[in-house]
């Protein structure tokens, strides 16, 4: 490689100097104006060497020979560069070529350290940068710039300028000819610094063979100066938050285990403040669920039995808070009150998720106490929280989620109380309802027929009596709305006809569900007709607003798509209800939940035991197979 190195800077130097000898040399050519200037130049020019041939000999003699003026006829030779320019050239080339061949050589003397043979072939030029782990600088080794983030750094050698570290501590024993800075770590000098050092939250140390040449600073922590080291510039102690020496450990073993993994817990020194944060928080929601456990049940098995719901009302809460917090600023108060609204909610919230999750545990087992439920749930919760890059997710998934289930928990309260009949109205003491009339027999039809037919009047003024059925006619045991009656009874006394069989409405929940593979095949069609119109349209770049535009559209109409009407499917309510706008809003939005992890919630009809999608669940809707010949248009 070194070869290959030699090589090619040798011809990068013939290319170097054969350009220069190109774009300088045609300088030299004056520019002929006439025929008679050129012939003019041409002799002056042979003068000039002439004469300069002379000189060179002379010189040769004599090297403190005055040299013979020119001639005065002689025009002034054009000044050319071109030996000293292409001189500086080759020098530099030469010197890289020895710099290589050094190089080289001493590489090929020193195979066994690869790592040292980096640092001496870039030791004029590097720089160390380094994420998550501690840089060393060997004491004979040389670097520009070093920057250690999430590690410290020590320096042995000679850093030619800045050396920062950034949660970690700095070591110089060699030389820093730039500043040194380190946030929330600590510095210690016992070399030569020729900038500035600078600490932020940490404390700097002095040794006794320290020299700072600028000044010293030092941010919530402390300066120790040994006997025997020298500080030329100032030093300054600034306090953070009130005091001088603030101790920190806790705060950068927390940052280092935690918040750079993803996660509110770890297993790590320093970290018990953290635990018992944590368990002040458990024991805290466990005294709620204590105090509220019908509130914390009910909240819990609205998730058990809406759970698509409760989440779409968490994911509405998170986008309308800030609209909220918009339109209620113009009554000053607004805000701070929902803010502690959401806040009080929040709380209850975490609770409340703490308790629908040990629910898990404690229904299985019989045990019906909402207490036990959240501390379980709380355990679980905290044995997530350690996992790297899935703690903070879980808490603030878990937090989200709670609070929807409260929310959603809230308007089916409201729902309730507006749906409720009205109690009735007592009258003396009693409940003035309607006696119940009892059954009529076929006696009491007739009689009432006869008594509308025939007006009653008072005894005072004389009662007109009905004609009496004649005794002869022998009753039957038949049903009286088909038993034959004589043709001598009145009109008015004849039994009413029996009404016609009422139809009984099928119930659509109950019809057979469609799966995956016929769901598929509808949106597959669909699909296919609105790529069709929008391309017609030239509306290609809005497909994904016309399709969701689409289906909302016909499921708010109809209840199903021209797919759906192909294969014989309908979407309906479990409770029967028509799919209104509503629904069918939610059931659209619902749908990109459902693409977006990389649609698993499509897939998950394939194995749901109610053949239910993410927007099926969250909109409350199933899609069901309709009886041959009934019109879905």
């Amino acid at each position: 490689m070194k070869i290959v190195r030699i090589s090619t800077t040798l011809i990068g130097a013939s290319i170097v100097f054969g350009f220069t000898l190109v774009m300088v040399l045609p300088a030299q050519e004056p520019t002929p104006e006439s025929a008679e200037t050129a012939v003019t130049s041409n002799t002056a020019e042979a003068e000039i060497e002439t004469s300069r041939d002379d000189d060179m000999r002379e010189l040769g003699a004599d090297d403190e020979a005055p040299v013979p003026p020119m001639a005065d006829d002689a025009p002034d030779a054009p000044s050319v560069e071109v030996p000293d320019t292409v001189g500086a050239i080759l020098e530099q080339v030469t010197e890289e070529i020895e710099t290589a061949i050094h190089e080289g050589m001493v590489d090929a003397m020193d195979n066994s350290d690869e790592k040292g043979r980096s640092n001496r072939g870039n030791s004029h030029s590097r720089e160390i940068i380094n994420f998550g782990s501690d840089v060393h600088l060997a004491e004979g080794k040389t670097s520009r710039e070093i920057v250690s983030i999430l590690g410290g750094a020590l320096i042995e050698g000679d850093a030619q300028r800045e050396v920062v570290a950034i949660l970690g501590d700095v070591t110089v024993q060699g030389s820093v000819g730039g500043d040194v800075v380190a946030v929330l770590g600590d510095v210690t000098i016992n070399g030569r610094v020729d900038g500035q050092v600078v600490s932020v939250l940490g404390r700097v140390q002095l040794g006794p063979e320290a020299v700072v040449d600028g000044e010293i600073v030092s941010v919530g922590g402390t300066i120790d100066q040994a006997p025997g080291s020298v500080v030329r510039g100032s030093t300054n102690q600034i306090a953070f938050m009130g005091e001088k020496d603030v101790d920190l450990d806790w705060l950068k073993a927390w940052i280092k285990n935690c918040l750079l993994f993803g996660r509110p817990l770890a297993v790590a020194d320093n970290l018990g403040w953290a635990w018992m944060i944590a368990a002040c928080f458990l024991g805290f929601y466990c005294l709620i669920a204590l105090l509220m456990p019908s509130l914390v049940t009910q909240c819990a098995k609205t998730m058990e039995k809406k759970p698509g719901m409760s989440v779409l009302s968490a994911v509405l809460t998170l986008l309308i808070t800030p609209i909220a917090m918009i339109v209620l600023s113009v009554t000053v108060v607004g805000p701070p009150i929902l803010g502690l609204l959401i806040f009080f909610v929040a709380i209850f919230g975490k609770v409340v998720f703490f308790g629908w999750l040990g629910r898990r545990i404690t229904e299985p087992a019989g045990w019906n106490f909402p207490a036990l439920a959240v501390l379980l749930g709380g355990l679980i919760s905290t044995a997530i929280y350690l996992v790297p890059f899935v703690g903070f997710a879980f808490q603030k998934l878990g937090g989200l989620i709670g609070t929807g289930i409260v929310v959603y928990t809230i308007i089916l309260a409201m729902q309730a109380n507006q749906t409720k009949p009205p109690a009735p109205a007592v009258v003396g003491g009693a409940p003035s309802t309607p006696p119940s009339t009892p059954p009529s027999s076929p006696e009491s039809v007739t009689a009432a027929a006869a008594s509308e037919s025939y007006p009653r009047q008072s005894a005072n003024f004389g009662a007109a009596i009905p004609p009496v059925l004649d005794a002869s006619v022998e009753p039957t045991n038949e049903n009286p709305a088909t038993a034959e009656v004589p043709s001598d009874v009145p009109p008015p006394l004849r039994p009413p006809p029996a009404p016609a069989a009422a139809e009984i409405p099928v119930q659509l929940s109950t019809l057979p569900r469609v799966g995956f593979w016929e769901r598929l095949a509808a949106t597959f069609l669909d699909v296919i007709v609105v790529g069709i119109v929008v391309g017609l349209l030239g509306l290609g770049d809005y497909f994904a607003v016309w399709a969701t535009a689409y289906f909302i559209t016909f499921w708010a109409l109809r209840g199903t798509t021209l797919g759906g009407v192909v294969l014989g499917i309908k979407v309906v309510r479990m409770d029967d209800r028509p799919v209104d706008w509503s629904v069918a809003l939610v059931r659209g939005l619902g749908s990109f939940l459902s693409l977006f992890v990389m649609g698993l919630g499509f897939l998950w009809v394939a194995w749901d035991p109610q053949r239910q999608s993410w927007h099926d669940k969250i909109a409350g809707t199933i899609v069901v197979k309709m009886p041959n010949g009934v019109s879905l248009i």
